[in-house]
């Protein structure tokens, strides 16, 4: 499939390829200067994703919003787009499990730049969930069935606090707001 981004056609491949998730590092500008490091600490509302999401929840993800690499031989696979994704992959699965990625060939140096930092941008602007309450509520609505495929046993009060990086009883305040 051909695709145009940032003004080039690129050969996108329409099955993803499956890479071993130690084999894909993040492009450079993703790591200047400790960018990464500050999506893992700032932007996830998970701040231990490995503690609270299945195997099944991750390659889930990895779906819905997959990573995009690019290939050279000095450099191998670098993520240049789906950073976040990559991250809670690399946060939860072992370096040995391979992941399914979008592959774009021939980008040049300036498009993949410009890529990244567009994938920083739309992904915060778009998708950040500011909210602790916000995704308390919506794991409220959530069908228990999808809920326990998502989410480790045993998913109470204690584990939402810890989860969501608040105390019990600002839980337990939402849980009133909630069945009233």
């Amino acid at each position: 499939m051909i695709l145009q981004i940032w003004g080039e056609n690129l050969d996108v491949q329409n099955k993803p390829l499956h890479i071993p998730l130690g084999e894909i590092t993040p492009h450079k500008t993703f790591t200047e200067p400790g960018m990464i490091e500050h999506f893992i600490q700032t932007e996830f509302l998970l701040a231990t994703p490995a503690k609270y999401l299945s195997k099944r929840a991750v390659y889930t993800l990895l779906e819905l919003h997959p990573v995009q690499v690019i290939y050279s031989k000095r450099d191998g696979y670098n993520c240049i787009g789906g950073v976040r994704s990559f991250s809670i992959a690399r946060n939860c699965l072992p370096p040995s499990d391979a992941i399914p990625v979008i592959h774009i060939d021939k980008m040049d140096s300036d498009a993949i730049v410009n890529h990244c930092l567009a994938d920083i941008f739309l992904t915060t602007a778009c998708l950040s969930i500011q909210s602790s309450e916000s995704l308390y509520r919506y794991l409220q609505i959530l069908p228990s069935t999808i809920k326990d495929q998502l989410l480790k046993p045993p998913c109470g009060t204690s584990q939402l606090a810890r989860m969501l990086n608040v105390t019990r009883e600002t839980v337990r305040k939402w849980k009133n707001k909630t069945v009233r």
